[in-house]
């Protein structure tokens, strides 16, 4: 719940962000405020290290780079449209991450979440 929390906040900040400074500017000045708590977090880790694997650090780095991709996006998308809207469309990204599991981790979904997902995907078509 805390996460809902923080990431609602973020999504209404994240308007007034793109309102006052262009989306590569936001995620530049996006990024500066993520070092307080990435520093807090490795201070955290200590001397346990923070790579543990290789192929973690790889995923760590792909990780980064597509949320900072897409943090840019969303900006971008916030700066030529309401909240109201963009928000809701971006916030069914985690369909796309269902389908991947399935597909590539060969996951299962039950009836029920798979209708789940068609009427998150139903809803962005009432909120357009």
């Amino acid at each position: 719940m805390l996460c809902v929390l923080l990431w609602g906040v973020w999504g209404f900040l994240s308007k007034l962000l793109s309102d006052a400074v262009g989306a590569i500017e936001g995620q530049i000045l996006y990024t500066f405020g993520m070092l307080p708590v990435v520093l807090a977090a490795a201070w955290t880790v200590g001397r346990r290290g923070l790579i543990a694997s290789s192929r973690g650090m790889v995923y760590a780095l792909l990780n980064g780079s597509l949320s900072a991709a897409g943090t840019l996006a969303f900006l971008a998308a916030l700066a030529a449209g309401p909240v109201s809207l963009v928000s809701p469309m971006t916030s069914v990204y985690p369909i796309v991450t269902v389908c991947m599991a399935v597909v590539l981790l060969r996951e299962r979904i039950s009836v029920l979440q798979a209708c789940g997902g068609l009427a998150a995907i139903a809803g962005l078509v009432l909120l357009s």
